[in-house]
């Protein structure tokens, strides 16, 4: 475990270096993120306000941007961690330059997984972090201990999600080559979560849910916020993360065998 601290630490002074060689580069990448944010949030005030209702699919406002903030908090995490590491990894495999990486002393899909890490993308974390309690003292939202506990469990569950799906995505590239219908896929779709579902047809619910679900990404605080969120919604997720847990192992384990080196 040690190594893997050691790897680790070294990967994310590195990262630093290289994000704040180029110093505007970072700071203007962190304003266009914060006014992406600032946008998105206007556009939910437009929605209510143009349509002069109170509540949407029976909830407020203030929900909505709740939610879309919590949703924009798990994202930042994944470019944080993951989003360069992805776009990597399709391109090396690829390319057949995988090899590098597929040497000990450490498992190689760790290697492969976290080759930088996004520093520069911290600043839009601690900052959506910091709108969280902002937001709970403006609206004048009632959120209890055990709402709390929930959300946080809904967050980790999300970023997990997210995690095995696109690697899922990344290592189909073993099998098809520069297959990237199911990355894109995951890329446009990721929005949908950040709604209630009563909007959407219960088919294409279903498919977000139970195929693909990145309708289950941040989305069930909405059950959380209007008290419906009980036991049978905890262990979907349960299900849904040993499911898509698997699945990316699986994927990882028969796609290197499929591996051909440039070399």
């Amino acid at each position: 475990m040690y190594k893997y601290w050691k790897i680790g630490k070294k990967i994310v002074v590195m990262s630093l270096y290289s994000d704040f060689m180029y110093p505007i580069n970072a700071v203007i990448g962190n304003i266009t993120s914060f006014v992406y944010t600032l946008i998105n949030l206007l556009l939910v005030w437009i929605i209510f306000n143009a349509g002069g209702v109170e509540f949407i699919a029976g909830y407020r406002i203030q929900d909505f941007i709740f939610v879309f903030v919590l949703s924009q908090l798990v994202y930042s995490f994944y470019y944080l961690v993951m989003a360069d590491n992805v776009m990597r990894t399709i391109k090396q495999i690829n390319d057949g330059n995988l090899d590098v990486l597929l040497c000990k002393p450490v498992r190689s899909i760790f290697l492969v997984m976290f080759q930088r890490t996004n520093v520069r993308n911290l600043f839009n974390v601690i900052v959506l972090f910091a709108m969280i309690p902002i937001m709970v003292i403006y609206f004048g939202m009632i959120v209890t201990i055990s709402d709390w506990i929930s959300i946080v469990f809904v967050l980790i569950f999300s970023f997990l999600i997210i995690f095995f799906m696109y690697w899922v995505s990344v290592f189909c590239n073993f099998f098809w080559f520069n297959f990237n219908a199911l990355f894109m896929f995951l890329n446009e779709s990721r929005d949908v979560g950040k709604y209630p579902r009563q909007i959407y047809p219960k088919s294409f619910e279903w498919i977000l849910v139970y195929v693909c679900p990145m309708l289950m990404i941040v989305n069930p605080v909405y059950k959380i916020l209007d008290g419906s969120f009980f036991i049978n919604d905890i262990l979907l997720m349960i299900v849904l993360l040993i499911v898509f847990g698997s699945l990316m192992f699986l994927v990882w384990g028969y796609g290197l065998k499929r591996y051909n080196s440039a070399n």
